[in-house]
């Protein structure tokens, strides 16, 4: 999927799914050939909440949120870092 806001080329966002799970738990960021997902929010503490509330659980969180590392449900780690005011 081409990312918004870019010219012909940009980037892109590309999702796999694999039918079994690593036999190593959990994943952790620095995991060889493991790559999280990162995303850029304007109110990471409001996110960091529902993200909970729909059964992720919070790996760490830095300093002013960057960046805060979640997993979902799957174990799957999402990094979220704060917006640059």
């Amino acid at each position: 999927m081409a990312l918004p806001g870019y010219s012909i080329g940009g980037p892109t966002l590309e999702i796999f799914q694999y039918q079994q799970k690593p036999s190593q738990h959990p994943l952790q960021q620095e995991d060889i050939g493991f790559i999280s997902t990162g995303f850029e929010s304007r109110d990471v503490a409001s996110l960091i909440v529902k993200f909970s509330q729909a059964g992720g659980s919070i790996l760490s969180v830095g300093a002013d949120y960057r960046p805060a590392l979640l997993t979902d449900a799957d174990e799957n780690i999402i990094q979220i870092m704060a917006a640059k005011k």
